[in-house]
């Protein structure tokens, strides 16, 4: 068994906000509003955050056994009350190709979910199993956020903001016995 973990592919990281039935504002390094990714939800517009991580040095034979992502909260309200429950949804897959844009809204699997009131703020997040299928192991492996809180009238503005340099992406896999070597020297 091995464990690997992966730092974000910054270019491709940030974040889309919808504003209305079909706008979209994309932010990443390239056009940046913020140096977080982040997945609030508001309540005029909703953005989802984005994270691209290169698992491409996974060997291709690889058998993925566990998946989790390593979340760094940096800040968590932009005015208001908090939310009556705080949670982050995972989705996970390859649906951004070269640049994030407003295409990217809807890519991905449902992989999991945390409860932030139930965890600490900096916290690694197991993923369900079947985020293990979800890993490319020949190229980028996409990780959408979309907030899941509860709202009640008054509770204003609210938001979840990541740091996007510090965020990880481990996997747990094994490499099937037919596909070992083993070299004997006498």
């Amino acid at each position: 068994m091995a464990v690997v973990q992966f730092g974000p592919t910054v270019a491709l990281t940030g974040y889309i906000r919808k504003t209305g039935t079909s706008t979209y504002d994309v932010y990443t390094s390239a056009n940046p509003q913020t140096g977080k990714v982040v997945a609030p939800t508001y309540p005029t517009s909703e953005a989802r955050g984005f994270l691209s991580y290169d698992t491409s040095s996974l060997p291709d034979t690889a058998t993925v056994s566990a998946v989790r992502l390593y979340v760094d909260v940096y800040a968590n309200s932009a005015g208001g009350s908090n939310p009556d429950d705080w949670v982050n949804g995972f989705y996970m897959g390859t649906w951004v190709s070269g640049t994030l844009d407003s295409s990217d809204w809807a890519g991905g699997s449902y992989a999991g979910v945390i409860d932030w009131s139930t965890n600490p703020a900096d916290a690694w997040v197991a993923m369900a199993s079947s985020a293990n299928s979800l890993i490319n192991l020949t190229g980028v492996t996409d990780v959408k956020v979309v907030d899941f809180s509860n709202f009640t009238a008054g509770n204003g503005d609210w938001y979840t903001a990541w740091n996007k340099t510090k965020t990880k992406l481990e996997v747990t896999y094994t490499i099937p016995a037919a596909t070992r070597r083993i070299f004997v020297i006498s």
